[in-house]
């Protein structure tokens, strides 16, 4: 398994969260992406799981797809950001597409809620497998 390269789209906002709110929670979720550990397969060294980086806008989104390497995996914040969501996720197959909220419907694009995520080990599941 390679090291995950994650993206969190910054924009979008739903419900009584301010935006400082959505800053600490995404500030909260790049140091616990950072945290995760893998083991490498060649080395068997312990090594971070996953690279991350917050995008301002969904057009930023779309200017890091352009790059290589691709991310892996994509978050969004906000359930107001679901049809990106699915846009995104019927464009690129090969994307994890993620939605946090405190809505969780069935047979969706995988969403999960913030505070189910802050677990390390929940997220990894989320992220990496």
């Amino acid at each position: 398994m390679e090291t995950m390269r994650v993206v969190i789209v910054a924009q979008g906002s739903f419900g009584i969260m301010e935006d400082r709110d959505y800053d600490i929670w995404m500030q909260t979720m790049v140091r616990l992406i950072g945290t995760l550990r893998r083991t490498d397969r060649d080395t068997k060294q312990e090594v971070p799981a996953a690279i991350v980086e917050v995008v301002p806008t969904v057009d930023a989104l779309h200017e890091k797809l352009r790059d290589f390497p691709r991310p892996s995996v994509v978050i969004f914040r906000t359930r107001d950001m679901i049809p990106e969501a699915r846009a995104l996720r019927r464009e690129n197959h090969d994307v994890r597409v993620i939605v946090f909220t405190g809505l969780i419907p069935d047979d969706e694009v995988v969403i999960v809620s913030k505070a189910w995520a802050l677990s390390g080990d929940a997220l990894r599941s989320v992220i990496c497998e």
